[in-house]
């Protein structure tokens, strides 16, 4: 007997922590700062990159306190809904520091 799953099944991939860190690239953060704040090395930062696995869930809410990078755009698996775990503090928050 085989089992089909139908599209809705399968919870989204989420992206590598590369993607991650070329995104807080972008917004101006280095893997050495991001380290620092994480309590870990940037070598442990480097090794998450080249193995191409997703951001651990113990990291995901420290990385979006520092970058501003949702839950949901780290871990969609983990946070399906786009205001997962984020209070409103912390969207007010991120939304004054960038403008």
């Amino acid at each position: 007997m085989t089992c089909k799953m139908s599209s809705t099944d399968v919870s989204p991939l989420p992206p590598s922590a590369r993607v991650i860190f070329e995104r807080a690239k972008v917004k101006g953060f280095k893997k050495v700062h991001i380290a620092k704040v994480l309590n870990v090395s940037r070598q442990s930062l480097t090794n998450l990159c080249r193995r191409g696995v997703p951001i651990p869930t113990n990291k995901v809410i420290p990385i979006f306190e520092i970058t501003g990078i949702t839950p949901h755009q780290q871990r969609p698996d983990i946070y399906p809904n786009p205001s997962d775990g984020i209070s409103n503090r912390d969207i007010i928050g991120h939304n004054e520091k960038r403008f």
